[in-house]
């Protein structure tokens, strides 16, 4: 048996599969069904690899700047131990985007990304309502100096999830 969390668990434990946990207490393990930070990052931009420990995030900043994404356009540039995440926007902004919906994004904005399970009470619903406030400011002043934005959300909700659905 594992729960998503510590917490499930000792809960589970300490109701619902309290008599299981007394029988076999060596079945119930703890590991999260996440994936680390670190993982992540590497699986989805591999460009991230050389940069994923201090060192070599220090060494890739101390080694110069390259022109980034939105670098060039803005007549910056972008430390070397970030250009993999810059280049990885390249390519969602640029590639996957445009692919599956049709919009033409910014890679050089902000990217505010959100793929999780859907429920009507989490963080997506204060996301949108970030976005609805950020509309809302703009709106009201046109000339506000605001960043570059990007709101992408994935996910689905439980299929007897009518709420959320």
């Amino acid at each position: 048996m594992n729960g998503v969390a510590a917490l499930h668990s000792d809960l589970l434990k300490q109701t619902v599969l309290h008599d299981f946990a007394e029988l076999w207490p060596e079945r119930f393990d703890n590991v999260t069904n996440g994936v680390t930070p670190r993982r992540f990052v590497v699986l989805s931009n591999p460009g991230w690899r050389g940069c994923s420990t201090r060192r070599s995030a220090r060494l890739g900043h101390r080694s110069g700047a390259v022109e980034g994404a939105g670098g060039a356009r803005r007549g910056h540039r972008v430390p070397r131990a970030l250009a993999p995440g810059e280049a990885g926007k390249q390519r969602g902004a640029g590639a996957q985007i445009r692919q599956r919906t049709g919009v033409i994004v910014d890679p050089g904005a902000m990217f505010d990304i959100q793929v999780k399970r859907i429920h009507e009470y989490k963080r997506q619903h204060l996301n949108v309502l970030h976005i609805v406030t950020l509309y809302q400011r703009l709106r009201r002043n046109p000339e506000l100096a605001v960043a570059p934005r990007c709101f992408v959300f994935g996910g689905k909700a439980a299929p007897g999830y009518h709420m959320a659905s």
